[in-house]
């Protein structure tokens, strides 16, 4: 089955494959070393496992229990990548050779169809484009091309389950039937391979079975039944298989998990040193040196998961590029308490350090421009990166010559108005009392409701001629009547006061 698209090769999930951490964990030296101190928040909080812990610290323990793994040769790297690589292949089979899996790509057949999900969820893709419509269409293309893969696999399948189910009817007819419809059935499971489904859909096909696998092996016959008619109709219309032959099937795929777990215990266990030589070169950034290995580690199991030993590449030339990379982000997402993004931290180290040999060459901190100038970067570029150096400050911090007060009560709060504010409100409302005390209470409502004064907004003629029951022009000739009254000298002069106080 051809493709636009180029494939590609993605980490395996925690249920297709056995789990990286469930790998590191069965180690001699743990992935994740015992009692990890918390992340520290503070920059330059530098650990140095040497001076601070003696012999005996989870450091000195990591490292010594470390140093007894033998490094792995070139070949011996290959032999396992092909051991996890087969391991891979085996699984896969042994997964879709079951029938009862052929419902499941039904239902996923259906929701592609109706666009439920997107194909590049289920099957793996590089679209080797970044313009935006050749993806697209790099995508529609291998949606079209699943389709049509899934649909050939449900006729096939369909065929292939009614003669089981005929060829079951007659007389020990299962036993007979089963050789004959092997090599039918390994021909669709070429087919299901060729979909080149991603791990992630296979590992929640595994689930589903290891789930029905467990209920067969624990409650067995009791579970559903105990009678062989209800094993049978079991075996026809769920398993189409025999129970037996499913279970096989199920040993397999344990098989090949193991198989999976052995070639990745081995290859993480004998790299474990090289996530402690490239955290050295971390320290002294922020975190401590087992959190730097803990990170490492993680990065560590990604390259496991994502090497391609048919490059011709070592191991540790891969690996350390996702160790470093896992670790950097460490750095950038923990280290400080102002988050520093990614793509800006190798340029705010930069600013750190001219600002420091300016510093030395002025004896005083630099300007903006001198520090610009340095770093080749604009003045307002500058600046804004200038904020990520800041230190923050506690609002615990005291203050104060007997230190008796916190910084945090220095604050002004904004969600309450300053007692200047209220007291000017006051004493305008008042004023404003005062003016339209000249008015009767009816042309004192009518002016009130007209401009606002004391509702959310000003209301129109038509709007405040329904409240009285009158019409519009009668509420515009009060509304003036009282206008004449407001213009009186006594009245302007308090509305001049009232203005200049505002």
């Amino acid at each position: 089955m051809r493709r636009d698209c180029h494939m590609r090769q993605v980490p395996s999930p925690d249920v297709t494959e056995p789990d990286t951490a469930q790998v590191a964990s069965s180690l001699g030296v743990s992935a994740f070393p015992d009692r990890v101190r918390p992340v520290s928040s503070r920059p330059g909080n530098r650990s140095i496992p040497e001076k601070e812990e003696g012999t005996h610290g989870p450091t000195q323990v990591f490292l010594k229990e470390m140093g007894k793994v033998p490094l792995l040769t070139r070949e011996e790297e290959v032999a396992l990548a092909k051991q996890i690589e087969a391991g891979k292949a085996e699984l896969r089979r042994a997964v879709y050779g079951l029938p009862l899996v052929f419902d499941r790509l039904e239902s996923l057949r259906v929701a592609l169809q109706r666009r439920e999900i997107s194909v590049s969820a289920v099957v793996n893709l590089e679209h080797g484009s970044e313009n935006v419509e050749a993806a697209e269409q790099a995508q529609e293309n291998a949606r079209n091309l699943t389709l049509s893969g899934l649909s050939a696999i449900r006729r096939a399948s369909k065929s292939l389950r009614t003669y089981y189910l005929e060829q079951c009817a007659k007389p020990a007819g299962a036993s007979r039937v089963l050789k004959s419809v092997e090599s039918a059935q390994q021909r669709i499971v070429d087919r299901v391979l060729a979909l080149h489904l991603t791990d992630e859909y296979q590992g929640q096909l595994v689930s589903e079975v290891r789930t029905l696998a467990n209920d067969f092996r624990s409650g067995s016959r009791e579970a559903i039944g105990a009678s062989r008619d209800r094993v049978k109709h079991i075996e026809r219309n769920a398993l189409f298989m025999p129970v037996s032959l499913f279970l096989e099937h199920v040993e397999r795929i344990e098989r090949a998990e193991r198989t999976i777990e052995d070639g990745k215990t081995r290859l993480i266990q004998a790299n474990l040193r090289l996530v402690a030589s490239v955290a050295k070169h971390y320290m002294g950034r922020g975190l401590q040196f087992l959190d730097l290995v803990q990170e490492g580690n993680i990065g560590l199991m990604k390259a496991v998961d994502k090497f391609e030993y048919q490059r011709g590449y070592k191991f540790s030339t891969y690996a350390t590029w996702w160790i470093r990379q896992r670790m950097t982000r460490a750095i950038a997402d923990q280290a400080s308490t102002i988050r520093v993004p990614v793509h800006m931290h190798e340029s705010v180290q930069k600013l750190r350090r001219a600002s420091a040999r300016l510093v030395q060459r002025y004896g005083r901190p630099p300007t903006v421009w001198e520090l610009a100038g340095h770093v080749e970067l604009s003045e307002a570029r500058t600046r804004e990166m200038m904020e990520y150096l800041k230190e923050p400050v506690s609002l615990e911090t005291p203050v104060g010559e007997h230190e008796d007060t916190r910084l945090g009560d220095l604050l002004e709060d904004r969600t309450v108005p300053p007692p200047y504010a209220a007291a000017l409100r006051s004493d305008t409302r008042r004023q404003v009392d005062k003016v339209l005390g000249v008015l009767t209470p009816k042309e004192e409502y009518i002016i009130k409701k007209r401009f606002g004064i004391g509702f959310v907004k000003g209301h129109t003629l038509e709007e405040i001629s329904e409240d009285f029951g009158v019409t519009r022009e009668r509420i515009r000739q009060i509304e003036a009547s009282a206008l004449r009254k407001l213009r009186q000298p006594q009245c302007l002069e308090m509305l001049k006061e009232l203005a200049e106080m505002n």
